[in-house]
């Protein structure tokens, strides 16, 4: 689903709140950066639900029903009417919709708002932190999560204590690193947090270790580099606040691939180390994806094919809309007739089926649309979550997540 490049609007790096978040419940038509997965959080077991709390029984699922979301944990948002819920991968109800907004799991808890406050459930639907807040994030995988209380933002632990006050007029607590990259370990305990008009870094007590001077600040990527604004451009910075690389890019946001990051100088992306600072790419494309499997999505006008890590093409300039390898070996492609088919790494399509829209793959299903159904279809190609929902109204954007 391409859509514009844009500042702060990226899936992978992106996902601010004031005045840029947009929640699931809202069913907006989300302005993603195209290709680029949202800021994924690290997997853990899923949280024990309240000793003696049954799980609701797992329905057959609605309809007429909005699939608001791509799959995280084993569950995508539901929205019916006006109240959202949840489906697991079978595509039945595991938690019914009862809540105004709804959010995706994390760490095996999810944000959902009631009545206008905002608390967390597990996957068994049970509540775990109550409704109590003015708004709400997904937990990192540091099991903090940020949340706002009268307009400021703080700190909670999974028992919905603070750890750190509310005190800031922002803050993102996010692991930059999506889930399908493997890493050797996750992100610094540092999170970016806006103070005094200007964003910084503290750590878990709360501390600024980096103090607020950016215009802007994206979290931390497993390799200890974050990307931060001053002004109008964009440079590194490491753990210790060092501007690693001085502030030379027009825009950043990170990609699949550490450390390569995608920037954009004038009209044109390409992809730098963010350790060094060194252009690896040339930007030379209209629009660029993530770079995941050894191939990224890449554009020099209207049509789309696939690069490879030497920026050149793997595969020619030749669809409408492109979708990045999640899988290694499979993605969806919209070709000219504007039918997306799954391909392989060399353009070819492959499997059964051929949609009218498709999404990214997320946890191994990539959502699809047929004759106004929506459903979802596995790396084969194949349906495995019949075509039995609804698309959403505001139009076929991939609605990955509330943020």
């Amino acid at each position: 689903m391409t859509q514009p490049h844009g500042p702060d609007t990226g899936r992978i790096g992106g996902g601010r709140r004031t005045g840029r978040r947009q929640v699931i419940g809202a069913l907006a038509s989300l302005p993603l950066l195209p290709l680029l997965s949202h800021p994924a959080h690290a997997q853990s077991a899923p949280a024990t639900p309240a000793s003696g709390t049954p799980p609701p029984p797992r329905l057959p699922a609605p309809a007429p029903g909005v699939i608001a979301s791509d799959f995280a944990e084993g569950f995508a948002v539901l929205q019916i009417g006006q109240q959202h819920g949840y489906i697991d991968r079978t595509g039945a109800v595991a938690i019914p919709a009862r809540f105004d907004l709804a959010d995706l799991f994390a760490v095996g808890l999810a944000p959902v708002s009631i009545g206008g406050s905002w608390g967390y459930i597990d996957t068994t639907g049970a509540p775990v932190i109550p409704p109590q807040f003015d708004d709400a994030d997904g937990f990192s995988s540091w099991g903090v999560a940020p949340v706002a209380v009268a307009g400021m933002w703080g700190f909670i632990d999974r028992s919905g204590k603070f750890t750190i006050p509310p005190q800031f007029e922002d803050a993102d607590a996010f692991d930059a690193t999506p889930s399908v990259v493997a890493v050797s370990m996750p992100p610094p305990a540092l999170w970016a947090v806006k103070s005094g008009g200007k964003w910084g870094y503290i750590d878990r007590t709360g501390t600024f270790v980096v103090a607020p001077q950016f215009t802007d600040a994206l979290p931390f990527t497993s390799n200890g580099i974050a990307a931060v604004a001053i002004g109008d451009k964009w440079g590194f910075l490491d753990t210790t606040g060092a501007l690693v690389v001085l502030p030379r890019y027009d825009e950043v946001t990170y990609t699949g691939r550490e450390p390569f990051v995608a920037v954009r100088v004038g009209d044109r992306w390409g992809y730098a180390d963010a350790h060094s600072g060194v252009i690896v790419i040339p930007p030379r494309f209209a629009e660029v994806g993530a770079f995941l499997n050894g191939l990224a999505p890449a554009t020099m006008g209207d049509e789309w094919g696939y690069i490879d890590e030497t920026g050149m093409f793997a595969v020619a300039p030749q669809f409408a809309d492109v979708t990045p390898f999640v899988l290694p070996d499979a993605t969806f492609a919209q070709s000219a007739d504007g039918q997306y088919a799954l391909i392989n790494r060399k353009g070819a399509p492959i499997g059964p089926g051929r949609f009218d829209d498709a999404g990214d793959f997320a946890e191994g299903l990539a959502r699809v649309e047929a004759k106004g159904k929506v459903g979802f279809a596995d790396g084969t190609g194949a349906v495995v979550i019949p075509l039995q929902f609804v698309p959403d109204p505001n139009g076929p954007e991939d609605v990955r997540s509330a943020r």
